[in-house]
């Protein structure tokens, strides 16, 4: 997963609860990059997002007005 490419991005109320329903389904951050359950995460915009993959490998972004 390459979070350089221009994602779809959806925008949740927190990044907390998203990555634990992620969690809960089974995603993980140690999973290889083109793993389909794999999570990365990026701070490079002074926010936590969320990147995962859609079953055709497009990247998604998930991130929340409020970091928490």
């Amino acid at each position: 997963m390459d979070s350089n490419d221009i994602p779809f991005a959806i925008r949740v109320t927190s990044n907390a609860q998203a990555l634990e329903a992620l969690r809960a389904k089974s995603y993980r951050e140690d999973a290889s990059p083109n793993d389909l359950m794999g999570i990365r995460t990026s701070m490079r915009v002074g926010y936590l997002q969320i990147y995962i993959l859609d079953p055709d490998r497009n990247i998604i972004e998930i991130n929340a007005a409020d970091p928490g």
